[in-house]
């Protein structure tokens, strides 16, 4: 019986050691910010030209959950669809870009990523942004989806109304 429980207790933590090894190698496959830039300008201009929606959504995580990351990009891996995509912009976090999803939709995509990351909601920072409203250049799309501007779309886990700070 003890030997069944202690081969049952090392194959539970070589599954663990296997998630993890799964997790970063799927977080350091990511795309980085040379390709998120590209891919943004090359959807904001097919969103600008035939007047589609164009979404956003960046996800930052605080720094003790920095080793749920990896786990958190294969669950985002997991909910995309066709044509949308994940991006590391930062060491904390990753965009994903929407092409032709309205706010409703992202706000919906956004809620049920925030519910199955496993990360406590004040630990998990979510920033919206979207074409045509209420951004309207690449420039200020990008400086909102990249980690260094959220000042102007933020929203905190479940509250992902879009704003501008005055």
């Amino acid at each position: 019986m003890r030997r069944l429980k202690r081969q049952l207790y090392e194959a539970e933590g070589a599954v663990a050691e296997a998630d993890r090894v799964a997790a970063r190698k799927t977080l350091l496959a990511l795309p980085g910010m040379d390709q998120f830039r590209d891919v943004l300008a090359m959807e904001y201009r097919r969103a600008t030209t035939s007047r589609a929606p164009l979404a956003g959504v960046l996800f930052a995580v605080s720094a003790p959950f920095m080793q749920n990351l990896g786990t958190f990009a294969n669950v985002l891996l997991n909910m995309l669809r066709k044509g949308e995509g994940i991006y590391r912009v930062s060491e904390n976090a990753f965009t994903v870009i929407l092409p032709g999803m309205e706010l409703d939709e992202v706000s919906g995509f956004t809620a049920q990523a925030e519910k199955l990351s496993g990360i406590p909601r004040e630990n998990l920072r979510v920033t919206i942004a979207a074409y045509p409203e209420p951004v309207t250049s690449l420039a200020e799309l990008e400086e909102c989806l990249s980690n260094k501007g959220t000042h102007l779309h933020e929203g905190t886990s479940s509250d992902t109304r879009m704003q501008k700070e005055a």
